[in-house]
């Protein structure tokens, strides 16, 4: 279960994550990309990347806030 859910069924977790989403159990655990751990993404050459904070796609994985 992540910890900040969004609130409007029309929001994602991957949409609330990428446009630095706000929902009401923000104020105890962050905003809802400060809450993840790992995220997969695809490359524009197709290729299925896993991005953490401490692996060698860090870089994705501290861009995707607010992209």
């Amino acid at each position: 279960m992540p910890a900040v859910v969004p609130q409007l069924k029309t929001i994602t977790i991957g949409g609330a994550a990428a446009g630095v989403g706000i929902e009401a159990t923000s104020f105890r655990q962050g905003l809802v990309h400060d809450t993840l751990l790992e995220m997969d993404g695809w490359l524009p050459h197709g290729e299925l990347v896993t991005c953490a904070p401490d692996n060698a796609r860090s870089d994705l994985f501290f861009g995707f806030p607010n992209s």
